[in-house]
């Protein structure tokens, strides 16, 4: 996985911008868990705040809703560079999306931006 280009630690990170700590971040996300909220769908819509980590196929970001100014990690896969056929991935989609299990994080919602899928889920900092 790819480290984030940034200087200092991640906590440093965010305090320099005005975010919350581990621990207000992951009170947040427990909140809005089953919420049943809608969350907006469009790129535009969110503001990158920082790069986490990328593996192969997909990047994860640090972003907050410009609506609500919620922090949420993106997950953007790269459509371009998956090996596997779209229906599968829209099914694996599908599935994320039904989870409604405490020890797994929710999809809150997911779509397509150019040529990558972002997948919204909670943003759980690292301790």
């Amino acid at each position: 996985m790819r480290q984030s280009k940034s200087t200092g630690s991640f906590a440093a990170l965010l305090k320099s911008r005005g975010l919350p700590s581990a621990a207000a971040a992951a009170a947040d996300a427990a909140a809005v868990r089953d919420a049943g909220r809608v969350w907006p769908t469009k790129k535009e819509d969110y503001e990158l705040v920082a790069d986490c980590g990328a593996g192969v196929s997909a990047t994860v970001y640090l972003a907050r809703c410009k609506a609500s100014g919620e922090l949420v990690a993106v997950k953007a896969l790269n459509l371009e560079a998956l090996g596997s056929p779209l229906e599968d991935i829209m099914r694996e989609v599908a599935v994320m999306r039904a989870y409604r299990c405490p020890a797994i994080l929710p999809l809150y919602t997911s779509f397509v931006a150019g040529h990558e899928l972002w997948m919204l889920m909670p943003y759980m900092p690292s301790r």
